[in-house]
């Protein structure tokens, strides 16, 4: 196993990984024994790899074309199922900003408005009226529970519905 192993890994027969594990494991051989190893071509014989300075390693994941804050969002609260039907749905928006700012939270419908100033490098937690997700029966159709944040400055929206045994948390990207 161990052989095959070195094998692939250096790219060689199987006889040549095991003249390979014996110049290791028993010492180099006398110079007029010839083995399978020295009558190959390639060389096997380990070789130093220089590290790559961090700024020249390959990155797992792209750069991101996107920013998390801003100063308009729009959002809206999925129905989500839940095993208590009795259980009032609670939703919640948090806001986050460097600088201090003023927030303003709307229904798209107009029926529902909110201002609040947020301090710098806090997270500020608004609740939403009731009828703000859709109902557990409210799917596959078109509803008007959407919600529109906007600010004077940037800011990071976040969203969180916790139901029983069923929750939703999501960040809002901006417009």
């Amino acid at each position: 196993m161990v052989l095959r192993l070195l094998a692939v890994l250096l790219g060689v027969s199987v006889a040549s990984a095991q003249s390979v594990r014996e110049q290791v494991v028993v010492g180099p051989r006398p110079a007029n024994d010839v083995s399978v190893a020295a009558a190959t071509s390639r060389s096997i014989a380990p070789t130093a790899h220089a590290s790559k300075p961090v700024s020249q390693t390959p990155q797992a994941f792209p750069p991101v074309k996107y920013k998390t804050s801003g100063k308009e969002f729009y959002l809206v609260f999925l129905s989500s199922v839940s095993s208590d039907p009795t259980n009032t749905p609670l939703r919640r928006v948090y806001i986050s900003s460097r600088a201090h700012v003023r927030v303003k939270i709307s229904h798209v419908g107009g029926t529902w408005s909110q201002s609040f100033e947020v301090l710098p490098k806090s997270l500020t937690p608004v609740t939403l009226p009731i009828w703000a997700s859709l109902d557990r029966r409210e799917m596959e159709a078109a509803y008007r529970r959407v919600f529109k944040v906007e600010a004077e400055d940037d800011v990071a929206v976040y969203a969180l519905s916790p139901n029983y045994l069923s929750s939703d948390g999501f960040m809002v990207l901006p417009k």
